[in-house]
């Protein structure tokens, strides 16, 4: 979309992008959604390994969101293969466009924020037409706070004088380069601004009263800004300022009532929008459906950033709406004809009756946290099956930076789920570090009539588990372990499908766990069907049996120590090239380690003596179980000769180095 043309955006959500659209038309086993990415070739069911007859593709436009499904767009640019934070040329005035992008152009009479056919001389291109200063509509001149004077204070003049105002609204944060302004050429060089101020105020609403001057109108209405320009005594008829590079949404000007006008001003900007953002409309998939990976492309710039998110819920919309029903603070969902209250009917309320609005916990997710942009890739909703979705995604671009962009978000579902839910936890709740445990991971499964039902069990694990039984309404039955590595496991169990659903179906493993609130995710899926989405299990209440109603897993206490085990296959290494104790195998467990990647592992060798020989491994922090094979040599990979050597494993955390040592023979 070319720069500011808000204009033809509206016209394009005239077009004809319904809500409906978005929605999922013809069932089939996996059908893939695409935003944006137009230019691109769509994929293909070979791309993932899917029937032509089970795969369906839904290309969406970046364009087609709408105000009045949750969707929202702010200083972006919207093309079919992208978007990106607007940018602004600094040759170009911004004054003639700012109501056209949706800001607004205002004076203050004492009564409130008002248009006026006069402000339309400042950017008429006319520089024989001129807004006057010493017309009506002035008020009393703002006060300065604590530390700061209002620009009659500093004048020393009437402490009630009038002045006038202007207020430039340019819809969004900005930043602003240049200012300039003039008075018209047959008078220009006698009625100009004697006294004058620019101020500016970035949007931020956390910072509202406690900016430099405050204009305060009609009681406790008020504005205020920060004094970036002041010209107490101006002898200039053309006035053209520089803007330090901060973000500016309102700029104000501010001088006393008097003899002065004003032909053009003028506004000029440069750069990205500071911040932008795109939230889509509500997304009808049709019905509940398994949610699979969101992908995305785009150019992330050095300096820049974007916050990519997703979340999903069960329910058209999003909010909650509430009433006051004037008895004392009571306030209700529900409308005074008993009706749940929905946002038509908020809308119809009373200014009194409005109580507010909030999030509806019970049917949709909360923002999740940003994803890694860099990753290129993430999980959505693991919770349950979801009918509606809606992303996010926000640009921060400090100026000076190159602009970002992202390309398209895409993302695969499949429908109907497996089943209508799959709720699990796992038991014990809390273990001892390190130590081999037996966990029993429970699955009640809801499979309705009509539902593919599943017959494979997934669950993620910290390291490599040991699969000792599965059970079905407490009776073992018969398992094929499909998989079994450092992720975790995948185990086909006889099919579930409705004429077993409610029962309680127990998979026992053996695992270790070496970082408090690990969680043990796990998901369903058919065998007969591994193209579809796998569909995740919901932490809840399994087995009544059990007070865990959780995937997470504690651990009991720990100390402070970051190294639990520490571990030789040998005391004696022989590394004489005849297959017997050639290589040492070293294992050591890393406990409750906080933030991943955040400090060093090493394991170092020394002699006797004390001296350092090499370090034999350097490695990012993470809690789990680290294994290395050592051949005897040293830190440059030379034989060492026959000896007593002392092991060093150190880890550098935020907290704390900790330290332990084992000794080791070499020998031929």
């Amino acid at each position: 979309m070319p720069l500011l043309q808000i204009g033809r955006l509206a016209s394009l959500l005239c077009f004809g992008f319904c809500l409906a659209l978005w929605g999922h038309q013809d069932s089939g086993a996996l059908t893939v959604y695409r935003i944006g990415g137009e230019d691109l070739p769509a994929p293909e069911a070979a791309d993932f390994g899917v029937p032509p007859e089970s795969f369906q593709f839904e290309q969406r436009s970046w364009m087609s969101f709408q105000d009045d499904a949750f969707g929202s767009v702010n200083l972006l640019d919207l093309e079919p293969g992208h978007i990106r934070p607007q940018t602004l040329d600094k040759e170009v005035n911004l004054t003639p466009l700012i109501r056209e992008r949706g800001g607004s152009i205002k004076i203050n009479d004492g009564y409130g924020w008002k248009d006026e056919a006069q402000l339309d001389f400042l950017f008429d291109d006319d520089e024989t037409t001129a807004f006057s200063g010493d017309i009506g509509g002035s008020l009393r001149c703002a006060n300065g706070t604590p530390g700061r004077s209002g620009i009659m204070d500093a004048l020393g003049g009437d402490p009630i004088a009038q002045c006038r105002y202007f207020k430039f609204d340019l819809g969004g944060a900005f930043i602003i380069d240049r200012v300039r302004f003039f008075g018209t050429p047959r008078r220009g060089d006698t009625f100009f601004p004697r006294s004058f101020r620019l101020g500016t105020n970035d949007g931020d609403a956390l910072k509202d009263g406690e900016r430099e001057i405050k204009l305060t109108w009609r009681g406790k209405a008020f504005v205020d800004w920060n004094v970036v320009v002041e010209r107490l005594e101006n002898t200039d008829a053309v006035l053209d300022f520089q803007l330090p590079p901060e973000p500016v949404q309102i700029l104000m000007f501010e001088s006393p009532q008097g003899k002065w006008e004003i032909a053009e001003f003028q506004i000029f900007g440069t750069g990205s929008a500071p911040f932008a953002s795109y939230i889509s409309s509500i997304i009808d998939l049709g019905g509940p459906a398994v949610l699979g990976e969101l992908t995305w492309s785009g150019n992330q710039s050095p300096t820049g950033r974007i916050d990519l998110t997703a979340r999903g819920g069960d329910t058209s919309d999003p909010n909650t709406y509430w009433r006051f029903t004037f008895r004392g603070d009571e306030r209700s969902r529900f409308a005074a004809n008993g009706q749940p209250l929905s946002r038509t009917t908020y809308t119809r309320l009373e200014g009194g009756e409005k109580a507010g609005i909030t999030p509806d916990e019970q049917n949709w997710e909360l923002w999740p946290p940003f994803f890694s942009f860099a990753d290129g890739r993430a999980e959505m909703s693991r919770l349950k099956p979801r009918q509606f979705l809606q992303f996010k995604a926000d640009f921060h671009s400090p100026p000076g930076g190159e602009n970002s962009q992202l390309d398209y978000l895409q993302f695969a579902v499949t429908q109907p789920p497996m089943a209508a839910g799959v709720v699990a936890e796992i038991a014990p709740a809390v273990v001892g570090a390190g130590e081999p445990t037996r966990f029993i991971y429970k699955v009640l499964p809801e499979v309705q009539l009509g539902e593919p039902g599943f017959d494979t069990i997934e669950i993620r694990t910290p390291i490599e588990p040991r699969i000792e039984s599965v059970y079905i309404s407490g009776t073992e039955v018969e398992w094929e372990a499909l998989r079994v590595d450092a992720t975790g496991l995948e185990v086909r169990i006889p099919r579930i499908g409705d004429d077993h659903s409610g029962e309680l179906i127990e998979v026992v493993f053996e695992a270790e766990v070496f970082r408090f609130g690990t969680v043990f995710p796990g998901a369903v899926w058919d065998s007969e069907r591994p193209y579809e989405v796998r569909q995740p299990v919901t932490p809840g209440n399994a087995d009544d049996l059990v007070d865990n109603n959780r995937l997470s897993v504690a651990l009991q206490q720990t100390g402070k120590q970051s190294i639990g085990r520490f571990a030789l296959s040998s005391r004696v290494v022989t590394p004489n090239g005849d297959l017997v104790n050639d290589e040492l195998l070293i294992e050591y467990d890393l406990i409750n380690v906080d933030n991943a990647g955040a400090g060093i592992a090493r394991l170092e060798l020394y002699g006797l003596t004390g001296a350092s020989i090499g370090v034999l491994q350097q490695t990012q922090i993470t809690s789990g179980r680290i294994h290395f094979s050592w051949p005897g040599t040293d830190g440059d990979g030379q034989v060492l000769p026959p000896g007593l050597y002392i092991l060093r494993l150190s880890v550098d955390a935020d907290r704390a180095t900790d330290t332990a040592f084992r000794s080791v023979a070499v020998a031929y």
